[in-house]
């Protein structure tokens, strides 16, 4: 019964073909592009489903390390030195009067041919006037507090490193293929035949 079938089936197609071109072509179907057959195994391999899926992500910046080079100031630190400060004088001249200075004395005198001893009060030193100097206190002995600069550090040149953005922070679409059915095996049903007449493709039963 298979065969009669079979015979028509051909013998028809066959026909067809010559009308429109002279010729025909027989051969025994081909699996379909969309599947794989495994003919030693006798099964149909169905390929993976995939679509593409749009995510919106957030990309972080990208920043960079540049160095500076500043200059640095010098530190310096206050220090008090407590020393002592010697007494300031003055020289003060002042002129004053200084009285005759009298003395008595022995004054041996001739009288008559005799000497006589007499006392009588004598001039020393007569009435004058002098220049008297004397140190006059301007300012007393004290401690001072005298205030100087230390260095502490000296001016020098630093590098400092700072981040600087190359690239913003910002939101990226990203499109990454989803498997959505994976790839199967189905078996081949063995009471079923595959026939490819030209671009026709039948399956036929086995009874």
């Amino acid at each position: 019964m298979f065969l009669k079938t079979l015979q028509r089936v051909v013998l028809n197609k066959t026909l067809g073909l010559t009308l429109g071109t002279a010729a025909g072509v027989f051969a025994v179907a081909q699996p379909a592009s969309a599947h794989e057959r495994d003919r030693d195994n006798d099964r149909i391999v169905v390929p993976a489903v995939y679509e593409t899926r749009e995510t919106k992500v957030w990309v972080e910046p990208v920043t960079r390390t540049v160095c500076d080079r500043v200059w640095v100031e010098p530190v310096y630190n206050t220090v008090c030195d407590k020393v002592w400060v010697e007494p300031v004088y003055r020289d003060v001249c002042e002129r004053v009067w200084v009285e005759p200075m009298y003395e008595i004395r022995d004054v041996v005198r001739n009288e008559r041919f005799r000497q006589v001893i007499v006392r009588e009060r004598v001039l020393v030193r007569p009435g004058h006037n002098e220049e008297i100097h004397k140190q006059v206190l301007v300012a007393a002995g004290h401690f001072d507090e005298i205030k100087r600069q230390v260095v502490v550090s000296e001016g020098h040149f630093q590098d400092l490193n700072r981040q600087e953005i190359v690239t913003p922070g910002h939101f990226e679409i990203r499109r990454e293929q989803i498997c959505v059915r994976p790839a199967r095996v189905e078996e081949r049903h063995h009471d079923e035949i595959d026939i490819r007449i030209g671009g026709l493709a039948a399956h036929f039963p086995i009874h």
